[in-house]
C-alpha cells in the first residue's frame, strides 16, 4: 500500500530480522543471532506492522457520518437557541439560517442519508437519523440523536433508535 519499506545498506528492513551479508546467518541489526528458531514472515514488514484488526477497519468507514451527525446536533442547538424551536435540514442550510453547508442540507453526504424529524405538535423535540446509503459499502453504522444529546448507533443494517448502544 505504501510501497516497499526502506532498506539499510546491510539488507535489513528498519531493524527487522534479515540475513546479514556475511555468512547468510539470521542476525538482528546489532549482529546477534536469535535464540529461538526464526520463521520468516511472508513479507518482511509483517514483523514490524501487525495485521489489521477487521473491527477497526469497520469503524474507519464511519467517522464522516458521525462527524456530520455531531455537526447537525450543534446546528440544531444554535438554531433552537435563536428561534425557540428546532429546524429541518433546509432551515439549517444556506437558504435558511446558514448553519450548515448546502451539501449537508441536501440530506445526502459522504455515503450517508441524514434526516431530521421535528415533533409536529410543539416543535420542541427533534430526532436526527443517519444511515449509510449502501450498508457495508458506505458504512457499517447507523446513528440516532435527539434533543437530549447522546448519539446512539447500531451496526446492523437497520435504523438506530434511542434504545441502540451509545457511541463511545
Amino acid at each position: 500500500m505504501y510501497g516497499d519499506p526502506p532498506r539499510h545498506s546491510n539488507g535489513l528492513i528498519n531493524g527487522a530480522w534479515g540475513r546479514a551479508e556475511s555468512g547468510g546467518a539470521m542476525m538482528d541489526r546489532y549482529g546477534y543471532l536469535p535464540e529461538a528458531p526464526f520463521t520468516s514472515p511472508r513479507r518482511p514488514w509483517d514483523a514490524v506492522y501487525p495485521p489489521i484488526d477487521s473491527a477497526r477497519v469497520e469503524l474507519c468507514k464511519d467517522p464522516a457520518g458521525l462527524k456530520h451527525v455531531i455537526e447537525l446536533q450543534a446546528a440544531e442547538t444554535e438554531y433552537c437557541a435563536h428561534s425557540g424551536r428546532f429546524g429541518l435540514l433546509r432551515e439549517l442550510g444556506p437558504v435558511g439560517a446558514k448553519l450548515i453547508d448546502a451539501r449537508l442540507s441536501s440530506g445526502i453526504l459522504g455515503g450517508y442519508r441524514f434526516d431530521i424529524t421535528i415533533d409536529s405538535s410543539s416543535g420542541s423535540g427533534s430526532v436526527l437519523g443517519a444511515c449509510p446509503l449502501k450498508y457495508a459499502q458506505d458504512g457499517y453504522r447507523s446513528f440516532y440523536a435527539d434533543q437530549t444529546g447522546p448519539v446512539h448507533q447500531t451496526r446492523q443494517n437497520e435504523v438506530a433508535t434511542a434504545k441502540s448502544e451509545l457511541v463511545r
